[in-house]
């Protein structure tokens, strides 16, 4: 039974990913993961000092992989991304405005009430989902990469007022419907 398995699983291969085109999208979204643990740590010097000066590591990271992806002209993960100068330049103007929203937070009463951790992690995962919106190639993995940046914008600016994050989340999908209904995805060409 095992050599069954074996065989049968020799011929499965999965879809082309060149890592090197997609480092910069890997160091904002591996950058959020690592704030967000660094920020469940109970000291509220870590959370309040080292959180954002890990977010800034994380935006020169993928500045310095993006500026290193220069020229590059390529298709990764199965052509579903496409990275050229136009994307990096995109990617460039969304590390430069996320380094000035850190900045900005840095002391803020939004990101100590949002807690520090789940705020930059937001705001590094989002600028990963534009950052893949610039690149993708696909009409669909762009409008749900959109809908899905704006969702988290909208609540991570919002968090600090909580019934007007609770008023977002409650007609954030209803907006969503109706978008959906407006433009009907049978009527869109491909």
């Amino acid at each position: 039974m095992s050599a069954s398995v074996l065989l049968a699983s020799a011929h499965l291969k999965g879809p082309y990913v060149d890592f090197a085109g997609l480092s910069p999208l890997l160091a904002l979204l591996g950058g959020a993961v690592i704030v967000l643990l660094i920020g469940l740590l109970g000291s509220r010097w870590v959370r309040s000092q080292v959180v954002p000066a890990l977010s800034l590591v994380a935006l020169g990271a993928a500045l310095g992989l993006t500026i290193w992806q220069w020229d590059a002209r390529k298709s990764i993960v199965s052509g579903a991304l496409r990275i050229d100068d136009l994307s990096l330049a995109l990617n460039l103007v969304l590390v430069a405005g996320g380094a000035c929203a850190v900045l900005l937070a840095w002391r803020s009463v939004t990101a100590r009430e949002a807690a520090h951790g789940e705020w930059h992690a937001l705001l590094l995962s989002s600028l990963g989902g534009m950052s893949m919106l610039a690149s993708a190639q696909n009409t669909v993995l762009n409008s749900a990469t959109f809908l899905q940046s704006v969702a988290d914008l909208a609540y991570g600016t919002t968090t600090t007022q909580t019934r007007l994050a609770q008023l977002v989340t409650a007609l954030l999908p209803y907006a969503v419907l109706y978008r959906a209904d407006v433009f009907d995805a049978t009527t869109i060409d491909f």
